[in-house]
């Protein structure tokens, strides 16, 4: 976070500050993010004291990063002769300190909430935070869930970083494979597109006439215009994460070498579906990353580049945008919503006289649990069994997303595996239930009730 000032001599100082104080609300700040100085104004008969030139400096410090703010600040050596005699100075020599000061508290403040996995404390009284549980707050305390690390040596020690699937990628060969892709299943509806995000990309119909004026401007054009007009809107529509971290060059080369196969009639059939071209050729570069990062993470794995550590804490508080039924042996207070089959599911496992549960947790899909393999897998739930199990959960319900998850299941047989092979006086399961079993691996509810029933 970096420190702001605004220095003002202006008659209508406070009107000044009004107005920069709406502007900073508006801006998305509260009053905990600025400071207006409460100094006396000097009588109305003071006389005009000559203004000397006005030096602040400071030791030059690098971007501020997850509130690193220095300890420090100090003013010039001759800060003190510039004003003694300047009660103006003398003012915005105290804010300086103070603002510092106050930088300082608050980044101390977020780095200690940081390290106990809870927002800041001026977030917690603008939301309703629910906490572990009483009963197992002691235990928490040092719980780690294992998951993948690389070691990072550097002669002095060994760290352990959180393996990332994106590393996976880095060295991605795309120009070496084919770019045969079957774009037979593309209907008739020309499409306009709008950014949602860096990643999303909002398609609406065009109007008849709207289409018929855009295909006219395209046949007109040259085969080498219209190919450079196709590579480019692919390009634009992937935006700029869509294919991250494979080289933008590689894939626009890629597009271009699809583009290039095209015959006449393709490429305007191309134009007129291109939303439609793009997501084929997405899902197909996808595939292709997909299959290159399982075969680079088991590579990886059996060298002993990527090692099973115990690494993610629980927070000591969630605040669910959603609240989940109230349901006995939550690890929270309350917990986020789930689905009607996941109700079920948990209802039964509960009612289960021979399923000794300890407690539950929904996971968050986002920033929960995650099974960091050459996918990044957020199982929905999350088990301890009175014997000390832990049961990574994926529901399923009638789902069936195919290829999707078989993924997770690879994953997460793979995390089990080298999770129990931590020997760390626990017991690891990967399940993932479908209300009827549909995929080998999964289980349908008879089947993890029966399981559970052993663990």
């Amino acid at each position: 976070m970096n420190s702001s000032f605004v220095f003002t001599s202006s008659e209508k100082f406070h009107e000044t500050l009004k107005s920069l104080e709406m502007g900073l609300v508006n801006a998305g700040f509260s009053r905990e993010d600025y400071r207006i100085a409460q100094t006396e104004m000097p009588p109305e008969n003071t006389p005009d004291v000559a203004q000397p030139e006005l030096t602040l400096t400071a030791h030059e410090l690098p971007d501020i990063d997850d509130f690193n703010v220095s300890p420090t600040f100090k003013l010039p050596n001759n800060m003190s002769e510039q004003v003694a005699d300047n009660p103006v100075a003398e003012q915005i020599t105290e804010l300086v300190i103070q603002t510092v000061a106050a930088n300082v508290e608050f980044g101390e403040q977020a780095q200690a909430a940081t390290a106990m996995n809870a927002p800041p404390t001026e977030l917690q009284e603008k939301i309703t935070m629910y906490p572990i549980r009483p009963e197992f707050t002691e235990m928490m305390a040092d719980f780690r869930l294992p998951q993948f690390v690389i070691h990072l040596d550097n002669g002095l020690f060994n760290e352990a970083v959180l393996f990332d699937r994106t590393n996976l990628l880095i060295d991605f060969p795309l120009g070496r494979y084919d770019n045969v892709i079957n774009f037979g299943q593309i209907n008739g509806v020309v499409y306009t597109s709008e950014f949602k995000n860096e990643r999303e990309v909002e398609f609406s119909p065009l109007k008849n006439q709207e289409k018929q004026e855009l295909l006219n401007l395209f046949a007109n054009q040259s085969d080498e215009t219209q190919q450079n007009s196709l590579v480019e809107s692919l390009f634009q529509l992937a935006g700029k994460r869509a294919f991250y971290p494979i080289d933008y060059n590689d894939v626009r080369k890629y597009f271009r070498r699809i583009v290039e196969d095209m015959t006449d009639a393709q490429r305007k059939h191309c134009f007129e579906h291109i939303d439609q071209y793009y997501k084929v050729i997405k899902k197909k570069i996808d595939g292709l990353a997909g299959n290159y990062a399982e075969k680079e993470f088991f590579r990886q794995r059996e060298k002993d580049a990527l090692m099973m550590q115990a690494m993610y804490s629980f927070k000591t508080s969630i605040a669910p945008t959603e609240l989940a039924t109230s349901l006995g042996k939550s690890l929270y207070e309350r917990e986020g919503k789930i689905s009607d089959f996941e109700t079920m599911m948990l209802r039964k496992i509960l009612e289960d006289n021979g399923v000794n549960l300890r407690w539950w947790h929904r996971n968050d899909s986002k920033k929960g649990f995650c099974i960091n393999s050459f996918i990044n897998h957020f199982p929905d739930f999350v088990l301890l069994t009175e014997k000390g199990t832990v049961v990574a959960l994926e529901t399923k319900g009638e789902q069936l997303d195919g290829a999707g998850s078989k993924d997770r299941i690879r994953a997460g047989k793979d995390w089990e595996k080298a999770a129990n092979a931590l020997n760390d006086g626990r017991k690891y399961r990967y399940m993932m239930v479908f209300d009827q079993e549909r995929l080998k691996g999964a289980y349908d509810v008879a089947a993890m009730l029966d399981l559970l029933r052993s663990l």
